[in-house]
């Protein structure tokens, strides 16, 4: 799905509720030049990037109390 920046502004809870729905990606335009895809989030590809992250020295670990 694509969508230009005002209507998704205009329409936000709309576009989000419909990734939710069916997980399909939007494509974000600004004067008909593509600038941003939204993706629904997985939890799992999370945690994965965040283990590579901290694994290759990109990002520490929270203090814990």
């Amino acid at each position: 799905m694509e969508v230009n920046i005002r209507d998704l502004k205009n329409r936000l809870s709309h576009y989000l509720r419909s990734l939710r729905e069916t997980g399909e990606e939007i494509i974000i335009k600004d004067r008909n030049t593509v600038i941003a895809k939204l993706v629904p989030f997985e939890q799992q590809d999370f945690h994965a990037q965040e283990r590579h992250l901290l694994a290759t020295g990109q990002m520490k670990a929270p203090m814990r109390r």
